[in-house]
C-alpha cells in the first residue's frame, strides 16, 4: 500500500503525517511515503543574505560579536603558527561578514540590503586602514598589533550598533555659562 501526501508544507506538518499513518497501520506496513513538490520543500531552508542579516543583527547575548572575536583569534593563531590560507580566508570572510553588517546598519539603515552591505563593507576597509595606519605610525604592524587592530574594530563596530539599536547618543557639549 502506497500512502501520499500531497500538501507540501513545514517538516513538523511531514513528521505529524508520518506519526499518524503509523499510529493507523500499527498492525500492517507502511511501505513507503511518496512526498509530492519536494523541491519545494527544500527552497524553504536555503540561506539567503536577508537570514544572515537577522541572525546578525537579532543577537541580544553578543554571539556575533564573540564570533568577530574568535575570528580574530582565528587570524591570529593563522598568521603566527599555522599559515594556512583556507583557514585565513574563512576567518577572514565570516570577521569581514559580521561586521560589515553591523557598520551597514549603523551608518545606512534606510538603503537596500545589498547596498547597505557594500557600504559597510567599504567603511570596514576604512576603519581598518585608519586603525592600521595609527598603529604602524607609533610602531610596528607585525601578526599581534595586526590582532589588535581587527579586536579594535570589532568591538567599535558592535559597540557603535548597539549604541543605536537602544538609541544611546553620545552628546559633546560646551560650557556656556559666561565665562
Amino acid at each position: 500500500m502506497v500512502c501520499e501526501i500531497e500538501r507540501s508544507g513545514h517538516i513538523e506538518f511531514l513528521l505529524n503525517a508520518i506519526q499518524r499513518l503509523k499510529s493507523t497501520y500499527r498492525n500492517g506496513y507502511i511501505h513507503s511515503i511518496e512526498i509530492r513538490d519536494w523541491p519545494r520543500l527544500r527552497m524553504q531552508n536555503k540561506i539567503t543574505f536577508g537570514k544572515v542579516e537577522e541572525t546578525v543583527l537579532h543577537d541580544r547575548n553578543f554571539r556575533s560579536t564573540m564570533l568577530s572575536y574568535l575570528m580574530v583569534l582565528l587570524v591570529f593563531i593563522n598568521a603566527s603558527v599555522v599559515h594556512s590560507p583556507v583557514i585565513g580566508i574563512a576567518a577572514s570572510s565570516l570577521y569581514f561578514l559580521t561586521n560589515a553588517i553591523f557598520l551597514g546598519n549603523i551608518f545606512f539603515e534606510r538603503e537596500t540590503p545589498l547596498s547597505r552591505f557594500m557600504l559597510g563593507s567599504l567603511l570596514l576597509i576604512v576603519f581598518l586602514g585608519l586603525i592600521g595606519l595609527t598603529v604602524m605610525m607609533i610602531y610596528n604592524l607585525d601578526a599581534i598589533r595586526s590582532a589588535i587592530v581587527l579586536l579594535i574594530v570589532a568591538t567599535f563596530s558592535s559597540l557603535m550598533y548597539k549604541m543605536t539599536e537602544y538609541s544611546i547618543s553620545i552628546e559633546l557639549t560646551t560650557n556656556r555659562s559666561g565665562a
